[in-house]
This record gives C-alpha cells, structure tokens and sequence, in this order.
C-alpha cells in the first residue's frame, strides 16, 4: 500500500512539476528561482514539505532539506508559525543522520535572521533556538547546547502553554546532566518537563520513560542510588525496551557501589539485548569492560575496552564526547596496570578528541585555560595525567614530573572554580566542589613536596593556596556578594530583585519541606509549590544572568583571591597565631602563621584518626554514658584528649613563644571538637577535672571558617561600630520543664563524690533560666529583652537588625539531612503562625550584629559537606552578615549555660576580646565549681568563631541625655556666675 502511495505522490509532483514553471526535475523539485513571483498559497507550500517527507524516505537527505527549507519560505509567507516550525524539525532530523552539523547551524541562523524581527514570529525564533540547541546536543557540543537552550527558554516562557517546552526543557536537562554535572539543575528541568507531559491528555511514553532515564542518571550522579533505581524501573515500563536500558543503567549503579558481579550480569544483558535489537553497543562493552575489571579480569576488561572503542568511534565520530570518555576509563585501566606511559597517551588522545584545535600529542601539554564550560571528561584526562605524573615521580624523583602534575591540578581546580561561580543554587555548587575535592589533596601533597626539594617559598605560599581555597567557598561567596551593594556600576535594581527571589524561594521551599516532612502531604498542593519553585529558580537564573553582563558581579563573587600568607602577617597582632588545617584521606597538613613564622607540616592521616575524634565528642558530648560510665568515659577522654594534642598542636605550639591568641582554623570533623579542652600533659588525678591541664589554661582560643574570611574581617573593622546595643530573645515553651534526675557518682580511689543534678536541653523543655538570664543581661547592659511571649519568630525577623549583639537562649533542632531547615524554636503565637526560624531563612536576612550569641543547643553542628564545612546554624548567621559568633557543640546544659554566659558578658564589658571573655567565663566557672561541676560538658560546649575584638556595650547614659545634662549645668553655672557678678557690684548714687 505505501509503495502505490509512493508511486502516486511521485507522479503528482512530476505534473506539478510541468505545470509549474518554478519547479524542475524531480531531483531538485525544489530549487526555486528567486526572482519569480509566485503568488502564496499554502498548496505550494505542503507540497514542498511532502516532496521533503518523500526524499527522506528515499534517504535523499540533503534534497529533502532543500525542499523542507523552501517549504519553511512559504510558510513565513503564510505566517504558519507551527508548520515553519516542522519544516526545520525535518532538517534537524536529517542533519543527524547526515552530521552535516555546520551546515545545519548556518541554516538555523539564517532563518532567526529572517524572522527575529516580525512579531508574530517570536515563538518560532524560541523554537529555533531549541533546535539549534538539539543539533549542538547531538555533536557532544553540550555548552552550546545549554547556551540555545537558555534563549529558547527565555523566548518561550513569555507564552501561556508555549508549544514544545517539555522538549526544550528535557533538551536542557539532558545537557547540564552531560557537560556541567549540574545535577540539581537537571533535575529540576527534568521533573518540570515531566509534569508537563503526565498533565498531558494523551501521554507520550516513550518521552516518559527518557525522562525517568535521565532523572536515574542525574540521582546516581548524586550517589542517591535508591532513587536511581526507581527511576530507571520507571523509564523501562513507560519506554516498554525489553529491560535494556534499565539492564545497562542499573550496571552503572551497581558498578558505583562496587559490587561487581551485579554490575557484570546487567552489563552482560544490555550487551545481549542490545545485540538482538541491533542498538548501539559500545556503551554496554564499556560497562562490561568496567566490571570484568572489577572482578580481576584485566584481560578481558583489555578486550572489551578495545571493543567499545570501535565500535563508538563509529556510531559518535571522532571529537564526540562519547567516544573521548571511552579514551579517559582505558587510561585509568592502563595506570591500574601500572603501564603510565600508555595512559598518559591514551589520556592525551581523549584530550585531543575533546578539543579539536588541541592537536598536541606531547603528555605534559594540556589545552589553554579557557573561561567556559570544558567537558568534564577533559578534566577527568588532565586530573588522572597528574596522578600519573605524580605516580611517575615515586618512581624517578624527577621533579618535572611533580612540575607537570601540579600544572595539571591547577588546571582542574581554575576550571571548577569557573564552574562554581556559575552555578546558581548551593547544593549544586555543594557537588561540585565535593566531585573534585580530592584533586585539593593531590595539589597541596605536590606543592608541598616540591617546597621540601627547592625550599622555595613560591611552592609554600601555594600550598597554603590550595589548603584555603579549599574551605568554605560558598560561605565566602556569599559574604563577598554583600559587598556588591556597594558598587557603582551595577543596578542597584537587579541586586533587589535578585534579594526579592532568594526570599521568595525560601519560602517556597519551606513549605515544601513542611509538606513533605510535618503535614499531611496534599498532591495538588505540592504540586503547585513545585510549580512556583521552578518558576523562582529560573527567575533567579534571569537576574543572575543579566548580573553576569557586569565584569565586577563575578570578580567580587570570586573566592579566588590569591590571598599570600605574608598578608595575614601583617594584620596578625604580635601575640596571635594561626592554626590552619587541612584533613585529607591519607595526610593531614598544619599550617602556622605568626607575625615572624611561616611553618607547614605534614602527616601521615592514622588510620583511627576520624575514631579519635568522635570518640572524644562522645566522651564530651553524650551526659548519659558519662554518668552510666563514669570511669569509662573519663579515661577514653584523658587518653583521646592526649592522643588528639599530640597529633594536631605539640609540634606547631613548640615553636610559639609569649602568644595569647590562638586562632584555629579546623578541617573536616575536627570542626566538631572544642580545641580548648585538648590535654598538653596527663592529669595527676584523671577524675579531678578542675586541675586538668587544659589548653584553655594556655590560651585564648578561637575559630574562623577559613584564612581569607577572618582577614576580611579585620580589614572591614571600622571605629564607628564601636558601641553595640544589647537584644536578648528567650522564649516560652509549652512542655514543661523536665524535672532534674539525680545522677551516678563520680567518684575516685580515695573518695566517692556525687554528680550534680542538672538539666539538660533536650527535647522542647520551658527553659526557665534562659529567661531568667535574659532578664538580667537586658538590665546589665541597658539593652533590651524579648522573653516569654514576646519572644517570637515575627518580633526577632523586624527587630533582629536593630542590635549589635544578639543573644538567642531557646532551642535549636539540626536536620542533618537538610541542613537549610535546622532551625531555631521561637514562642508559638495565639494565631499558630510558623515559629520556627530555618537556616535558609536566616540567609536571606541581613543582620547588623557585630555578634550573635547562639546560647542553643547544637549550634555550631550539622551536617558536614567536604569543601564547605560544617552546615550550621552559626554558619546561617555568618550568611546573613554577622562577622562574630559564640556557638554550641552540643546539648548545652540549661543552669549552667546561664552561669557561664552572665560571666561572660561582665568580662565582654570590662573590655576584654571575645576570646578572652569566654576563657575567662569558663576559668571563673571551674574556680566557683567543686568537682562534681567541673566535667568538660558542663562548661566546654560553647566555642567563639570569627572577629575576636574587644566591644563597648551602648551606655545607659546616651549622648543626647549627655548633651541635655551639660547644657542645663552650663545654664546654672551661668546664672550662679550672673548673680555672684550683680551682688558684688556697688549702688551708684543718684544725681538730682
């Protein structure tokens, strides 16, 4: 039936032909002579579009985009926008079999060209541009591919129900899933395109179930393996592919998770399906590839490698991102083998299929440093090419093998950090920091060895580099970028809009996590939210693109600054010192600064040394196993405390002389560890933790969350923010207050001493003392006291940036899972409006405290994120702008938290640092306790981070009552000066 169809249309097009004049052979039916009229009809037009159609099917590719693209003419003509729209779907089609790409992109700009200016025509520009986007995606061009897409996007969301979005929204996913590894923002445009379809009448499964595919991806990008494999059940059963695609997805999966006879058995049935079906294979010898390694089968692993290298340089072509990756994973297999200069070629050669103007072939070469998004398996060529070099190096001792290794180190980090910038939410940037990190250890390892061998201190200064760069950029980011309202030549306006969103978002997101996690989950609802979610993070994309235009945006973003370590020299006062870590999965590095010292060290990571530390915690932290295991718990802390000393301070602290002020700068889990409760020496009694020798009796300690954030706090001190007003904020809370239990004993040899009773915060308890303390606090420093019911959510959000201290005593709770809704718990209103304060929300506030004073429980813990640090509350006040904070290791206890903080506010008001006046409390607290009071959780759990300086509360006596009592004892000395003048002045006499 189809070949009389065919026969039929042939002979029609051949009368046509003779009957038009504009027509000539059937070959080029339609070359069209341009100088001739031809009056619009849409007859002509369709049947340039069928004659197109028919050419296709003849595989006469190039003759049917001829006649597709005069087939568009006539439609412009015609003002048919949809079907403009399907004749260069046609081309595209065509041009993927045909990879005339070039020729491809010249023809789609010519036609927006043609078009961009007619009103009515703004929809098939949108359109345009997604196809355009979809050419780029299918050569392997992903950035180009991103960059269409985002035009398309911009154009076609101005449209209610815009045709065709789902697919320039999957285009898109696709494309940020391959070249960015922005997994957060694929998944986003992956789920709204599939909302899209599933609202559908009529549901289209196959672009379903690539959707699902391409979600499954993005969670096992995100190691959420669990979600992966959902999805990708759900892709096979809308896509119906006889479990191929899920058989070769859930091998990756199963690869990830190393194990490898799983990932074998799916890798071996897609390659058998895939076979049958006659689909591409190469992707499925990879994978086999890829587990018969696993397994220890190198010679087959060789074989199959050599497979899917011929067999994707076929179906991909050369310069194709695909068949390149192929090239990365056979190097990694030649280094395992131990043959490195094999994978330094192979590792060039996917360089060079990567970058077709790289044509180097010598393996130190790698391609200029561009500003863009190079692939990420090129950075995946030039990491692995510094292992090797380093690799090399252990053998040899050459130093230009370290040389080479590090250009490449810098190479990959320089790229990320591009990347980074870009990326518009934090998880994503979370990601990708925690995707390269390892390359910071590399780097710091080489530049360290390369100082030890040249003892030049370029190679130090870099080191330190490396070991700051690596720490809390997106904490850096954010504080930089409040500097950005103070710069001239970007609008003030975007800057607005851009602060509007980020709020708008917040709160979106917070009932997202409210739906999801504390109310009954209502599907409509979230659906709506997920809807306005969207919408705010491609208005935020909007804002933050148009910012981009303005070169200072990101220079003042940058968390690149090159900061050299003789600059923190020159701010650092004689009797301060800095102590910088970095924690690595094989060494931990100390770094030393004082004004007069520059000192590294390196050492071996112990393999307890993670163990050490949580130990220590437990035994500082965990009140319960203390007092159930008294002893237990008092010699693992002698021991652990000792052990942590020995490690981390004895070497640097043995070189330091008449230092006050330790400055410690923690990597990893040492974040979670008060430093002032570390033992320089073994106790004489191990249960007389008065006389402990404590580094707090040594030291006034404090923190910072990274070299170049504590600097910039010094440089931004100013003298007008010299007097600071105190607001304290104590809420109510329903729960009663849990009644004190009477605890085990503590006991020694020679006497048995029973431990105090306390209270400690847990649960949502009243914290009577917290309000007491405020109270007393508002009154001592003449400031002001939200408590009981007037301490509420909606009272600190309009007030909180009226103070220069903030002291909040209630509870905090930590979501370790998502760390933006940890939050802090403010009195419930009468109307039950939301009372509890999110990290999220508190990034979005600005605050003027020169310090906040977290007295709450967990303050300073959260979720650790490598690269960033510890996801805490405290760091939530940091974003929203307060330089200096006092902050909880763990569940503080009520009483004795109101003791230490009364201490230390009398100290902060005689004048002494913040450092200094939390030592002090603390060697108060020990002096007034006897021993049952003096364990470490009573009195350790509060540490002080950031700007150290001494403060000076505003006085009761203000200047104007000041200006009012001068002038009215001026006004008396005056009249007291004018009476004593006219009594002693004689009578004149009178002259009549």
């Amino acid at each position: 039936m189809d070949t009389y169809r065919h026969i039929f249309f042939k002979i029609t097009i051949t009368v046509f032909a003779v009957l038009m004049p504009i027509f000539g052979s059937s070959n080029v039916v339609c070359a069209q002579n341009k100088n001739e009229a031809v009056q619009v009809d849409s007859t002509y037009a369709y049947q340039y579009l069928q004659s197109a159609y028919l050419e296709k099917e003849e595989l006469a590719l190039e003759e049917s985009n001829v006649c597709a693209v005069e087939a568009a003419n006539y439609f412009k003509q015609l003002q048919n926008w949809s079907e403009f729209y399907n004749c260069y779907r046609l081309v595209t089609a065509n041009t993927f079999r045909l990879q005339h790409y070039t020729e491809a992109t010249e023809v789609f700009q010519e036609a927006i060209e043609g078009i961009k200016t007619i009103p009515e025509a703004k929809q098939a520009v949108g359109l345009l541009y997604h196809l355009q986007s979809a050419v780029y995606h299918h050569q392997g061009h992903f950035q180009n591919a991103i960059k269409f897409g985002e035009k398309a996007i911009a154009i076609l969301e101005q449209f209610d129900n815009a045709p065709h979005l789902e697919r320039v929204y999957y285009n898109l996913a696709s494309a940020y899933q391959a070249e960015s590894v922005d997994f957060h923002k694929s998944i986003r445009y992956a789920q709204r395109a599939l909302q899209i379809h599933l609202d559908e009448p009529k549901m289209d499964s196959t672009r379903i179930g690539k959707l699902y595919s391409l979600l499954g991806k993005c969670h096992r990008g995100l190691q959420q393996y669990e979600d992966a494999i959902e999805a990708f059940q759900k892709s096979n059963d809308y896509e119906g592919r006889k479990d191929n695609q899920l058989a070769y997805l859930l091998s990756m999966v199963y690869l990830d998770k190393k194990d490898c006879n799983e990932a074998l058995s799916y890798a071996q049935k897609a390659l058998d399906i895939a076979a049958k079906e006659k689909l591409t294979v190469s992707d499925a010898y990879l994978r086999l590839a890829l587990a018969h390694n696993c397994q220890g089968n190198t010679r087959q692993a060789d074989l199959d490698y050599q497979k899917a290298l011929t067999i994707s340089k076929e179906v991909y072509g050369e310069h194709h991102p695909d068949h390149a990756k192929v090239y990365v994973y056979l190097g990694d297999f030649y280094r395992q083998e131990g043959r490195l200069d094999s994978a330094l070629q192979v590792y060039q050669t996917a360089l060079q299929q990567l970058n077709p103007n790289f044509t180097s072939s010598d393996v130190r070469k790698n391609p200029n440093k561009m500003e863009g998004y190079t692939s990420i398996w090129c950075m995946e060529a030039i990491r692995n090419k510094a292992i090797v070099f380093e690799e090399k190096f252990e053998a040899d001792s050459s130093r230009e093998y370290l040389q080479s290794a590090l250009e490449g180190y810098e190479w990959v980090l320089n790229n990320i950090e591009f990347r980074r910038q870009r990326y518009t939410n934090d998880e994503s940037k979370h990601y990708i920091l925690n995707y390269i990190y390892d390359a910071y250890e590399s780097a710091i390892e080489v530049t360290y060895q390369l100082y030890q061998l040249t003892n030049d201190m370029d190679y130090l200064n870099k080191t330190f580099a490396f070991i700051e760069s690596s720490k809390a950029s997106v904490l850096k980011e954010a504080v930089h970028e409040g500097a950005l309202q103070h710069v001239k030549n970007i609008p003030q306006d975007l800057l607005n809009t851009l602060e509007e969103v980020k709020i708008e978002l917040a709160y979106y997101e917070k009932r997202a996590y409210d739906l999801q996690n504390i109310q009954p989950q209502d599907s409509l609802e979230i659906a709506d939210i997920q809807l306005q979610l969207f919408k705010l993070n491609r208005s935020k994309e909007q804002v933050i693109l148009q910012l981009s235009q303005y070169p200072d945006y990101f220079k003042l973003k940058s968390t690149e600054k090159k900061l050299p370590p003789q600059q923190l020299q020159k701010v650092l006062s004689p009797d301060q010192a800095i102590v910088e870590y970095f924690v690595g999965t094989h060494q931990f590095y100390t770094y030393l600064l004082t004004q007069d010292t520059i000192a590294v060290y390196r050492h071996e990571k112990p393999a307890n040394f993670d163990k050490q530390i949580q130990v220590l915690k437990e035994t500082l932290s965990n009140w319960t196993f203390v007092v159930d295991s008294t002893k237990e718990a008092a010699n693992m802390y002698v021991k652990t405390a000792q052990q942590l000393y020995d490690w981390l301070l004895k070497e640097p602290l043995n070189q330091l002389k008449d230092k006050e002020h330790l400055i410690i700068i923690p990597d990893g889990t040492l974040g979670y560890i008060p430093f002032e409760v570390l033992l320089n020496d073994t106790p004489k009694d191990p249960f007389n933790f008065q006389n402990y020798p404590y580094l707090l009796k040594q030291y006034n300690i404090s923190y910072a969350y990274a070299s170049t954030l504590w600097l910039e706090n010094e440089e931004m001190k100013t003298i007008s923010a010299s007097n600071y007003t105190f607001g304290g904020f104590a809420p109510v809370y329903q729960t009663p207050m849990y009644s004190s239990i009477e605890l085990d004993s503590l006991y020694s040899d020679n006497d048995q001493v029973p431990l105090m009773a306390i209270n400690v915060r847990s649960g949502l308890g009243d914290l009577i003392y917290a309000r007491q303390i405020v109270t007393h606090l508002a009154s001592f420093l003449n400031g002001q006291k939200w408590i009981a019911e007037d301490a509420t959510k909606e009272n600190f959000q309009k007030t909180a940036s009226n103070y220069g201290v903030l002291h909040l005593a209630m509870h905090g709770i930590i979501d370790d899972s998502n760390p933006l809704y940890s939050h802090l718990i403010f009195t419930k209103t009468k109307d039950k409006k939301d009372n509890r304060l999110t990290a999220a929300e508190l990034y979005n506030m600005q605050l003027n405290a020169g310090l906040a004073v977290l007295s709450a429980c967990n303050t300073g813990v959260g979720e650790l994120k490598r690269g960033e640090g510890i996801m805490s509350l405290s760091r939530a006040f940091a974003f929203a702008g307060c330089p200096s904070m006092v902050m909880s290791l763990w569940s503080v206890p009520d009483e004795q938290t109101g003791i230490l903080m009364e201490n230390f506010y009398a100290a902060l008001k005689m004048g002494q640092t913040k450092d200094a006046a939390l030592r002090t409390a603390k060697l108060q607290y020990l002096q007034t306790q006897d021993n049952r009071g003096a364990y470490p959780y009573l009195w350790a759990g509060f540490v002080v981070i950031g700007d150290t300086d001494a403060i000076q509360f505003e006085n009761k006596w203000s200047t104007s009552i000041w200006i009012a009592l001068l002038t009215s004892l001026t006004s008396i000395l005056f009249i007291m000066m004018a009476v004593y003048y006219f009594k002693k002045r004689k009578p004149t006499e009178s002259v009549y």
